[in-house]
């Protein structure tokens, strides 16, 4: 609304929520969401959002005698996305991530992935094959 000209914006009434989302997607890295970046369309929020989501899954985790699959280990997987396509190929292992239902594999999608070339991307075990 304050990019409109009506002189509300997300701060007089999200401050609180905005600073708390910072500091979960954001962590240790620092650093705060600006909510003035806006456009009618709101996509630059997505872009944001999708930016800090990368940056958080690319965090290196030190191996742990657990998991299934251990970072630098490299894997060839089809999974499932959120929006119902089929995504597949190989990436390397970044770190695994506890998942109400168990474990979730990070993976880093090589440069010449065709699809989305070099981002991070969670799956189930179901969905990795070593």
């Amino acid at each position: 609304m304050g990019c409109l000209g009506h002189g509300v914006g997300l701060e007089d009434e999200h401050a609180d929520a905005l600073d708390r989302a910072s500091e979960v997607l954001l962590g240790d890295k620092g650093g705060a969401f600006d909510p003035r970046p806006f456009d009618t369309e709101g996509s630059e929020w997505a872009d944001m959002a999708f930016e800090a989501v990368q940056a958080r899954l690319a965090e290196p985790a030190d191996a742990e005698e657990g998991w299934p699959y251990q970072p630098g280990e490299e894997v060839e997987f089809e999974a499932r996305m959120g929006t119902g396509d089929t995504l597949e190929g190989a990436g390397t292992v970044v770190k695994c991530l506890p998942d109400r239902r168990g474990v979730r594999v990070v993976v880093r999608l090589g440069e010449d992935h065709p699809e989305r070339p070099g981002q991070y991307i969670t799956m189930g075990l179901d969905d990795v094959s070593g």
